[in-house]
């Protein structure tokens, strides 16, 4: 299925477009542009069910997003930035470093940030919601305002994917949005666990970490089964349903809203499947578990601002126009 978004690439000059610019693509931030009117700057953003992929141009500037600002977050995201050329300075969480061509950093949108960056600032960055982390996200937490080596690891690959990914949407789009944007962000949350690893920080978390690991395993594997939920899972994992809560806290979300959103996104994946169009839509929302299709309803338009109708249609329409 033929999905994704371009904006197009979206230039502006005058600090205030540039600020809602930045506000409507990226995020809100309080800024300091120097050259006020004259700032110049451009966005390009494309995006893939809830992966965005940015491409950023802009003179010197500094944005700060406050505890206050960052307090009224309701779905905590991921940010994660590449330097093309340029220097941004990134403070978080006490931490403090400067980004030069060929290195990365990430920051949390739920706490407070500050960023500079200078007169020839050229990135390229991924946000996603961090409920999309498979393996939690407490440790990356540990890595905000760090800065690393795109050319160590998984980074070559996974910032060469990400430009590609830019680009072909840019093209007319990717099939199965979704399925893409799921295994994106699992292979750049795994280039951050393995930054993990070389600092040495995973020993600090990786008993609860893991036995978070193999929750979510089993989540993924037993979706489609009706009876899933948290005494479920805590069961198979021999543990209490009130410490699987308290495994759940690393991930900003609570267990009943992991699996509604996985079966969510399988949903979406079936529907936009054109081998899957025979298949009636209560079929597929009940092949992932949805038993009150009416609730299945409800929970799918709200994440979509679709009927799952709707969203079928335009994707398989989506697909044959392309």
């Amino acid at each position: 299925m033929v999905q994704g978004k371009d904006t197009g690439a979206r230039s502006v000059v005058g600090g205030t477009s540039w600020r809602f610019l930045v506000s409507d693509s990226l995020l809100p931030f309080d800024m300091d542009l120097p050259r006020g009117k004259n700032f110049e700057g451009t966005i390009r953003s494309a995006r893939l069910a809830d992966l965005n992929v940015l491409e950023m141009t802009s003179q010197m500037h500094a944005a700060r997003r406050s505890p206050a600002c960052a307090a009224q977050v309701a779905r905590p995201e991921l940010v994660v930035s590449f330097q093309r050329s340029g220097t941004l300075a990134m403070e978080q969480d006490g931490r403090r470093t400067v980004l030069t061509p060929g290195r990365f950093a990430l920051y949390d949108s739920s706490r407070p940030v500050a960023v500079e960056g200078s007169d020839d600032y050229r990135s390229l960055c991924v946000k996603f919601p961090m409920v999309r982390c498979r393996d939690g996200a407490e440790g990356l937490r540990q890595l905000t305002a760090t800065s690393f080596d795109a050319g160590e690891g998984l980074g070559p690959a996974v910032w060469g994917m990400v430009e590609q990914l830019g680009t072909t949407v840019a093209a007319g789009g990717v099939r199965n949005a979704s399925r893409v944007a799921h295994n994106v962000i699992g292979l750049v949350e795994q280039m951050l666990h393995d930054q993990l690893d070389r600092q040495g920080i995973a020993s600090a978390v990786e008993a609860p970490d893991a036995l978070l690991d193999k929750c979510l395993a089993y989540i993924e594997e037993h979706l489609g089964d009706p009876d899933l939920g948290p005494a479920r899972v805590a069961a198979a994992n021999f543990i209490s349903t009130r410490y699987l809560h308290v495994l759940f806290q690393r991930t900003d979300t609570t267990v009943a809203s992991c699996i509604r959103d996985l079966r969510l996104d399988r949903v979406r994946e079936d529907l936009e499947d054109a081998r899957r169009r025979g298949a009636s839509v209560e079929s597929i929302a009940r092949r992932w578990g949805f038993t009150n299709i009416s609730h299945f309803g409800q929970a799918f338009k709200k994440a979509t601002g679709e009927t799952p109708a709707a969203y079928r249609r335009r994707a398989l329409s989506d697909a044959i126009s392309s």
